[in-house]
């Protein structure tokens, strides 16, 4: 494997270190990947992570380049936003979606104008980014899709571990850009660390344990004084990527509910939203405006605003969708 020859680094307080991929692989929380195909005349080159300490979360980066073209990539794990939900995070508008080994992914443009695409497997989230020349968008595709472990026992060491046993803010409380956020405010705790019944016993309307092809994976919850906060990642048992994110938040939080309905609503992406009747009760369903779309619902019962979010994919449907907020609204296990 490639060992990056240029000294160690500063970047601002967070030390970068050059290193193999497989070396990087000890000092972070995801499992690193490394290309298994190299487009035409480019190797790999100047890879380097960011070890994870109890205050920095950690990344690996490493370029693609050869015949006066380069592309970057960066690996990290997204967990100071809806978890699990991430998606075209490093692009500037809604991507172009495909899906490679079930699993989407999206094409479009970076936050520098660059053509970019974005992957993700188990809770490894890729960025990859054009810095010189040119590729084609089957290149992007096929460099996203030929990403394998490099050290494949990290699989089931870290990319099958819960979300709270693995994320750098369930386990360190540091937020990325301010305190006040969903996901550092609870305290998580991994599914099989929870005992279903005494969550269902408190609160009568959360997620069932297993939905399809999703199951309970980790469980946040605060007290608030008008009740516990819960929120609930379901993941998908089979690609250990797809995720869906349930928020069950107390009145007293405020949590913001879609401003608008109608179609192609919003700016960074765009939905489809409307008011559909699900077991007597107005939930707001909200699917995303492509190919491969996400999901998200909302509705209020009993004192809770509840809010569903759903990683873009090709496997689920509008009942499949509709069934789970029927089952949470109803109360159904």
């Amino acid at each position: 494997m490639w060992l990056n020859p240029f000294p160690r680094k500063e970047h601002g307080k967070e030390a970068v270190e050059s290193m193999s991929l497989t070396d990087a692989q000890s000092f972070v929380n995801i499992v690193v990947l490394e290309p298994s195909f190299l487009p035409e005349g480019t190797e790999l080159a100047n890879v380097t992570a960011r070890k994870e300490t109890d205050q920095t979360r950690s990344s690996v980066r490493f370029e693609i380049s050869g015949g006066q073209r380069a592309l970057r990539v960066k690996q990290f794990f997204y967990d100071w936003s809806i978890p699990g939900i991430y998606a075209d995070s490093n692009l500037v508008t809604q991507g172009k979606p495909f899906v490679w080994q079930g699993i989407a992914g999206f094409l479009g443009k970076d936050y520098k104008g660059h053509a970019a695409a974005c992957y993700a497997r188990w809770f490894t989230q890729v960025e990859i980014s054009v810095l010189a020349g040119q590729f084609d968008e089957e290149e992007l595709r096929v460099c996203c899709g030929g990403l394998v472990p490099a050290v494949p026992e990290a699989v089931q060491k870290i990319g099958q571990k819960a979300f709270a046993l693995t994320s750098h803010t369930s386990r360190f409380h540091v937020p990325k850009w301010t305190s006040d956020d969903p996901i550092n405010r609870v305290n998580w705790k991994a599914a099989d660390e929870t005992n279903p019944a005494e969550c269902f016993h408190s609160h009568g309307h959360l997620p069932p344990i297993r939905f399809r092809f999703y199951v309970w994976d980790s469980v946040g919850t605060s007290e608030q004084p008008d009740g516990i906060e819960y929120q609930i990642l379901l993941r998908d048992s089979e690609n250990f990527t797809d995720c869906i994110w349930v928020w069950c938040s107390p009145k007293s939080l405020k949590s913001p509910f879609p401003e608008f309905l109608g179609y192609n609503i919003g700016k960074r992406t765009k939905w489809n939203m409307e008011i559909v009747k699900v077991e007597g009760r107005k939930v707001i369903v909200g699917k995303q405006a492509a190919s491969v779309p996400g999901w998200q619902l909302h509705w209020e019962q009993g004192g809770y605003d509840y809010h569903i979010h759903m990683r873009a994919n090709d496997r689920l449907r509008t009942d499949d969708v509709l069934e789970l907020a029927a089952r949470m609204v109803a109360g159904a296990r």
